[in-house]
């Protein structure tokens, strides 16, 4: 609880309260009630976004109550942008629209919080307002006192002088190194659970310091120590009670070896000035000002804090007062002037500005505390002042790169995010709203297969679990938008440890347009192929219709002249039966060519028996046994189905002759449930170890290949490609519509 110098302190101060709801009826009341209860309270009242923007921007508060419900946002994201600005400032809803769930998420976020809006509970705001600011203020008073406590350990530990805690019956609780090697100059015994009659040559003494220490809450005196080798040496000591709530726990004692006469003024000397160095090393001023007499005793430190020496500037409290940065001096002042004020706080902190000897400004955290007497009236001012600026600096670095980093996350085009191992988010760009169309609340509470297609969904989950596995990877997917858009992004996500814990880092590109002009190439591909047929169609019908008529005709010319010689032109007859066989093998040679170029059969008696010619055909010209297995069932498809699937035939089996050595190929055509399989498989060298990819082919693979997955992209087939162990199978099916069924 806070103490009653505390409350009195915030009732006198200036309260600054930013209140932020819609209805001007219910900012009415909590204004009434507030100043029912605070003396001096000064609320600002924010209706509308462009007053909450300007209050971001350039106000300072101690309190802000906000509504849920407000025409213009939510109090969660009203709270979470007031954190982002005042992390230390307290928070209240105030609402009547919540919920539970919104309660308890706000109240996990940090809230200070929740009340319900209703009429009997606008009491209870003001009560818990007082009860939040409190509470806010001793949670300050505890950090400085967490740091005062930290500066006296570490004074404690890096002291030369011997410090011991002892509890009331003597035994030893704690003591610093210096008085570990006063004991033994290993200093490896903690000494703790030891008694310091132990350590005492003269044991007896001791009880009598102990006595006098209860009486008189402190000692000073002589006596002698024995070390762990049994030598006896002389000490000057002191003794003080520690007390807690008003009772005495303990004692606390310092030693100083004064070995010898001389050596004792020489250690006497070296320990003073081993004190003030230890002072100085703790870059802590202290002072004590006499409010009475007006007389101050300050500690050497805080003269070369700011660049003196000692003889430059002079020890009262306006010398110390004109240090102080002509911007922070009547403020500083001012808070002086209320803590001697009566009934006002006893402690006083306060980070203001110095002006160095050369001009530049040095940050001075002050800490202090004021005494008074019987009556109340401030006599005496005690306090510590510490140079931060480098803290400051360093503040301010964080700062800055903190800010830098936010700039350039909201200036990616890309998206941005990190997720921690349950794919929960931890942080996301401001693209991530503006593509997925969600608030930040509402991103707070989706995992990234929220957004995912739900087609997709299975894929993204395997790749997120790799990824969780090898430490990286990559892959493509689509984004649903809140409104039901789809929009195709590649995704680059790493694993990374942060804070302990593994989370996922990943960055997302909007790949629509390359989407597009590969969609566009496809279909250039498709236009090319089917071009391709045309012309293939339109050059098989020349060579037969034109150029095999013409070879006939001069066939028969050749049989006509070769009548009309005479009998005894012999040389003449020869070359003339000579012309006739070389007409007909360009004639069957251009047969087989228009034939290989575009099958007439296939159009006219369709994709089986165009097939089981055609590998008779190739049987015989290459002598490759071609093994063909042909449903006789299989049902007319549709021509460009069956062109496709003729010229993949042509494609394969044409590899097999060129490439794979094999002598055997094994050809299956046939129906399998609602599918069309043409399946060609050789027992060659096989693919060697390389593997086909879908639509590209392998390096030196050609354009063949990729032509083959391109016809059965168009028609909407599969087509696959791989080891045969031994040779290569080629497998190419589709669906077969159902009018064809």
């Amino acid at each position: 609880m806070m103490t009653s110098s505390a409350v009195s302190e915030q009732s006198q101060q200036l309260l600054r309260v930013i209140m932020v709801d819609d209805n001007p009826d219910d900012r009415l009341l909590v204004i009434r009630d507030l100043r029912r209860q605070f003396e001096h309270v000064e609320v600002e009242q924010i209706p509308a976004p462009a007053e909450w923007k300007r209050a971001l921007e350039h106000g300072h508060y101690d309190l802000l109550i906000t509504d849920y419900d407000l025409r213009w946002t939510n109090g969660l994201i009203i709270f979470n942008q007031a954190r982002e600005r005042w992390p230390d400032l307290p928070v209240i809803m105030f609402t009547g629209t919540g919920s539970e769930e919104i309660a308890v998420e706000a109240m996990k976020a940090g809230l200070d919080d929740y009340i319900i809006k209703k009429p009997e509970h606008f009491g209870r705001l003001s009560a818990s307002a007082r009860v939040v600011l409190e509470k806010r203020q001793q949670q300050r008073a505890l950090r400085a006192a967490e740091k005062e406590l930290q500066i006296r350990n570490m004074a404690v530990e890096s002291s030369i002088t011997g410090i011991c805690f002892f509890d009331m019956e003597g035994v030893i609780t704690h003591a610093n190194p210096a008085f570990r090697r006063m004991w033994d100059p290993s200093g490896r015994d903690d000494l703790v659970g030891m008694s310091i009659r132990q350590l005492s040559a003269r044991p007896a003494r001791i009880d009598d310091i102990m006595t006098q220490v209860r009486s008189h809450d402190a000692w000073q005196g002589g006596g002698y120590l024995r070390r762990r080798d049994g030598s006896e040496y002389p000490v000057i000591a002191t003794a003080a009670i520690i007390r807690s709530e008003g009772k005495p726990v303990g004692v606390v004692a310092t030693m100083f070896d004064i070995s010898g006469e001389k050596r004792a003024e020489a250690e006497a000397r070296e320990n003073a000035a081993r004190l003030r160095m230890a002072v100085h090393a703790g870059n802590v001023g202290l002072w004590d000002w006499d409010l009475l007499s007006g007389k101050s005793l300050f500690t050497l430190n805080w003269k070369p804090q700011l660049g003196y020496r000692e003889s430059e500037l002079g020890d009262t409290f306006e010398v110390w007062r004109e240090r102080i940065h002509p911007e922070d001096r009547d403020s500083v002042w001012t808070d002086l002037d209320k803590c001697f004020a009566d009934g006002a706080v006893e402690h006083f902190r306060s980070e203001c500005r110095m002006v160095h000897k050369d001009g530049s400004v040095r940050w001075i955290l002050i800490n202090a505390s004021v005494s008074r007497d019987a009556d109340g009236r401030p006599v005496r001012f005690r306090g510590s002042q510490l140079d931060i600026t480098d803290i400051k600096t360093t503040e301010e670095i964080v700062r800055s790169e903190r800010d830098f980093s936010d700039a350039v996350l909201r200036g990616m085009p890309a998206l941005l995010f990190c997720n921690d191992e349950h794919l929960r988010p931890l942080r996301w760009n401001t693209n991530v709203e503006k593509v997925t169309g969600y608030s930040g609340a509402e991103l707070s509470r989706m995992t990234p297969l929220d957004f995912a297609a739900p087609d997709q969904r299975e894929r993204i989950e395997q790749v997120v679990q790799r990824i969780f596995k090898e430490g990286q990877g990559s892959f493509e997917a689509d984004i649903v938008t809140r409104d039901g858009r789809r929009i195709p992004y590649f995704f680059n996500v790493f694993l990374s440890m942060i804070g302990g814990r593994r989370c996922l880092i990943g960055i997302g590109l909007d790949i629509s347009e390359r989407k597009k002009a590969e969609a566009q190439l496809r279909e250039l591909s498709v236009r090319l192929i089917r071009a391709q047929d045309e012309e293939r169609r339109r050059i098989a019908r020349e060579l037969h219709d034109a150029t095999s008529q013409n070879l006939a005709t001069l066939n028969m010319n050749l049989a006509l002249l070769e009548g009309a010689l005479p009998e005894d032109a012999a040389q003449a007859a020869r070359m003339v039966i000579e012309c006739q066989d070389r007409t007909d093998l360009c004639a069957r040679e251009i047969r087989t060519v228009s034939y290989l170029l575009h099958p007439p059969l296939l159009e006219v008696f369709g994709l089986g028996r165009a097939c089981r010619e055609y590998c008779s055909g190739l049987s015989r010209r290459s002598g490759i046994d071609i093994q063909l297995d042909l449903d006789e069932g299989l049902p007319r498809l549709d021509g460009d189905v069956e062109l496709a699937l003729f010229r993949i035939l042509q494609e394969a089996l044409a590899n097999v002759y060129r490439h794979s050595g094999s002598k055997v190929a094994h050809v299956r055509l046939c129906r399998e449930q609602d599918r069309v399989l043409l399946e060609i498989r050789d027992e060659g060298r096989g693919l060697r170890g390389d593997r086909i990819d879908a639509g590209h082919g392998r390096p030196g693979s050609g354009v063949g290949i990729a032509g083959m997955f391109e016809r059965m992209r168009s028609i909407g087939g599969k087509l696959e490609i791989r080891e045969g162990l031994p040779g290569v199978i080629v497998r190419a099916s589709l669906p077969i519509p159902k009018r064809e069924s």
